[in-house]
């Protein structure tokens, strides 16, 4: 069986017909971001977790209108996310060995985690804080985990996936689609990394779903989902990169 390397292909091996566990983790960690955004936007008063463009946009709005509780909310969450993948830059390195690149993609993905079960527990006993410190902690928290994530998916080996954010992604899969069309370019490198774009933004929508359709039938752990998808993406990096 061939084994897998930085540029191996990401999501479909064409000469096996196979799916790597790597590139099922990444598809893990796109739906944890996806439902990540939804619950933080309905329980956190309209705020993203991992969307930091949609955040800037928020903040804009609030500032302009002199509306400074309202701005703190995205403030923090841009502050969190920056800081989560500061952190994350220092503790891994992408053109690492092997061995070094899956230990720091661990060790992020074990810290995002521990992020988001803090996240989940804070979130069910918030009435016993006061409502600004508690949703102020939880933005903060959910941002922070998700900053480390979008450098653990560097990590994995897939610089050019993005795991928290739709917009570029959905942009790159379109163009290469055109380009595969109009016969710019060819090769089995091209459709796959066209594949794994597609199927990064099918899975940030997916855990988008699940997660809207958990709160309109007010399902009690619904904050554990994001919690679930990472440690399933974690159990899949488990000894392998792509």
């Amino acid at each position: 069986m061939r084994e897998n390397s930085l540029d191996a292909p990401v999501v479909h091996d064409v000469a096996q017909g196979t799916t790597s566990s790597a590139s099922i983790g990444i598809i893990f960690l796109a739906i944890a971001a996806g439902s990540l955004d939804v619950i933080s936007f309905l329980t956190l008063d309209h705020v993203f977790a991992s969307a930091m463009t949609g955040n800037t946009a928020l903040l804009g709005i609030a500032i302009s209108g002199g509306d400074w509780s309202s701005a703190a909310r995205p403030a923090i969450a841009l502050c969190g996310f920056i800081i989560g993948t500061a952190t994350a830059s220092v503790a891994s390195h992408s053109t690492a060995a092997r061995e070094r690149r899956l230990a720091a993609l661990k060790k992020l993905l074990l810290l995002e985690a521990a992020c988001l079960v803090t996240f989940a527990i804070v979130q069910q006993l918030d009435r016993e804080m006061t409502p600004h410190v508690a949703q102020y902690l939880l933005i903060l928290l959910c941002s922070f985990g998700m900053g480390l994530q979008v450098i653990a998916a560097k990590t994995v080996g897939a610089p050019e996936v993005n795991t928290i954010v739709s917009t570029s992604t959905v942009a790159a899969a379109v163009s290469s689609y055109v380009d595969i069309v109009l016969g710019r370019q060819t090769g089995a490198r091209v459709r796959n990394d066209t594949l794994r774009q597609i199927l990064s933004f099918a899975a940030y929508a997916a855990g988008a779903l699940i997660a809207g359709l958990l709160a309109w039938s007010k399902f009690s752990l619904l904050a554990w989902l994001p919690v679930a998808a990472v440690l399933l993406a974690l159990s899949c990096f488990r000894n392998r990169l792509l």
